[in-house]
């Protein structure tokens, strides 16, 4: 069924208003890095930039508890997608900076998994361009990006490159 806040986590099984507090006061930075990955993700594949931007400033803050998780390497993909959004209000030399970073690993995890990774890589590549006004040239790296998700079973990442990409037309 349809819901207003599709990134309020909220049922039987998990409930964010009663475990987040919880979980801060453990200072649990494996959980609420995830539950704030997920969330961005979530606010991306909506398209609810502000709400992204909003859970990747979270989930940076929890970025340590990630790591050697699947979840850190979607974290630097998602969070490009939403600094990349909102450019224009968070500065768009500061936005630069962050995703060449995030392209810098996501890169060496797409050298070394392309079958995992090359698909994140090449759409984050391609959303820079588009947000530089290099339609064309995004146009050829989100072709490739989908051809690379389809491949690989991400049908999420597929429609959402799908998405992007008609950001171009």
């Amino acid at each position: 069924r349809p819901c207003s806040e599709p990134d309020v986590l909220a049922g039987p099984a998990y409930d964010e208003t009663v475990s987040v507090p919880q979980h801060l006061k453990v200072n649990d930075a494996s959980t609420l890095f995830l539950l704030s990955q997920a969330k961005l993700l979530i606010a991306c594949v909506m398209g609810d930039r502000a709400a992204a931007a909003t859970h990747a400033e979270r989930a940076r803050l929890y970025c340590k508890g990630g790591v050697g998780m699947h979840a850190f390497t979607l974290f630097h993909a998602y969070e490009s997608l939403a600094l990349l959004a909102n450019a224009e209000t968070l500065g768009k030399r500061r936005v630069a900076k962050l995703v060449a970073e995030n392209q810098e690993k996501l890169k060496v995890w797409a050298d070394n998994a392309p079958m995992n990774y090359r698909h994140h890589w090449l759409l984050i590549e391609a959303e820079r361009l588009r947000v530089a006004g290099k339609s064309d040239q995004s146009i050829r790296l989100s072709d490739e990006a989908i051809d690379q998700a389809r491949a690989g079973g991400f049908l999420h990442e597929e429609a959402l490159a799908h998405e992007l990409t008609a950001r171009c037309y």
